[in-house]
């Protein structure tokens, strides 16, 4: 939640708690991009299994994923791009950074 704060005045922003909500909103809604906390907390899910299943939606494969994370690993890291993620974010991270990261990825990765 900390994050949506750090994004609402320089995106439109939408929260997802579970991962049913966001199967939900991807499957009625167009995003430019979508920030995925790998650790979705309370949920039975991971995000991994999570971005798996956003894959398969139609018209979600483009839209660039970025892995949000607490973990550094680099072997971590690379596992996740090489699953498809577009970007991965270690957490915490600066708001001027995020925001920055973010419009940079947009700007480059337009869904048509």
């Amino acid at each position: 939640m900390i994050i949506s704060k750090f994004l609402e005045n320089d995106f439109s922003v939408e929260v997802a708690s579970t991962s049913e909500e966001s199967l939900r909103l991807l499957s009625k809604n167009t995003y430019d991009l979508i920030l995925l906390d790998l650790n979705l907390g309370h949920d039975n899910e991971n995000g991994l299994s999570l971005f798996y299943k956003i894959q398969k939606l139609s018209g979600c494969d483009k839209i660039p994923v970025i892995a949000l994370t607490a973990s550094s690993d680099p072997h971590e890291r690379d596992s996740y791009l090489n699953a498809g993620f577009y970007g991965f974010i270690v957490k915490p991270v600066e708001r001027i950074s995020l925001i920055n990261y973010l419009k940079g990825i947009k700007e480059n990765a337009r869904v048509e």
